[in-house]
């Protein structure tokens, strides 16, 4: 087939399945950051988080779900960096929950608010068997979690 013949959209697939792992992971996320950030706008937290929480089949495969997640945390974080705007905690953490619980992992997205004097802040976070998995463990623990956002939720 001629190269003229095939699409853009096809050639830039070839071109992704040519980069090495690590690049071709970051950029899914850098993608996925951009669709978390329109649904955000679009559809609101609520929705945006339901889509994000179904449970998919198990994972499939020899690799441990706690290597998974390091190689998807810093395939986010890498995309995060060079993200336009601010890929912020939240966003970062809705695209490795969704990547999870697609693979079949039982993962919780936590949100968390912390008092310093007259305001509040707020810090999202997702968790694995009461695992940090995006954060130090000490760097969430100031923080109140809200209603967890996991399996058992109603939406």
């Amino acid at each position: 087939m001629p190269e003229r013949s095939v699409s853009r959209l096809e050639r830039g697939r070839r071109r992704v399945k040519r980069l090495p792992a690590a690049a071709g992971l970051a950029l899914r996320a850098w993608l996925a950051l951009a669709e978390i950030d329109m649904q955000l706008h679009r559809r609101g937290f609520r929705q945006c988080r339901a889509a994000c929480s179904r449970l998919g089949a198990s994972a499939q495969g020899t690799e441990d779900v706690g290597a998974r997640a390091l190689r998807y945390v810093s395939a986010i974080e890498r995309a995060a960096r060079c993200y336009p705007g601010t890929a912020r905690c939240l966003q970062q953490s809705l695209v490795l929950h969704r990547w999870l619980r697609r693979d079949g992992a039982p993962t919780k997205l936590q949100i968390g608010v912390l008092r310093v004097e007259r305001e509040f802040r707020a810090h999202a976070w997702v968790e694995l068997d009461g695992r940090v998995l995006n954060d130090r463990a000490a760097a969430v623990r100031p923080f109140t979690p809200l209603a967890t956002q996991g399996a058992a939720i109603a939406t």
